[in-house]
């Protein structure tokens, strides 16, 4: 998501991120997201069509995969997902 120097991260996540990933997950996690944005523990970011992933600190192992879904209102859903720190 952020492709910058450390310093520019926000502080906090942005409420159109916060309110579209809400659904899946909780404030708390959220944070805990950003904060390993911030301490760049998150060594790459990769994205394709309808999916994306992370790798994060040369170790773990975060994959998400989205379908359409008309009756949320983000528009998506997970399909698939997988994390090796979460055990999702």
């Amino acid at each position: 998501m952020y492709t910058f120097e450390n310093e520019t991260i926000p502080r906090t996540l942005p409420v159109l991120e916060s309110v579209q990933l809400q659904p899946w997950f909780t404030t708390s996690i959220l944070d805990q997201g950003l904060q390993l944005l911030r301490k760049k523990k998150i060594e790459g970011f990769y994205s394709l069509r309808n999916a994306a992933g992370a790798l994060i600190e040369k170790m773990a192992v975060v994959a998400l995969q989205f379908d359409t879904n008309a009756k949320l209102h983000q528009g998506f859903i997970f399909r698939n997902r997988y994390c090796s720190l979460c055990h999702l």
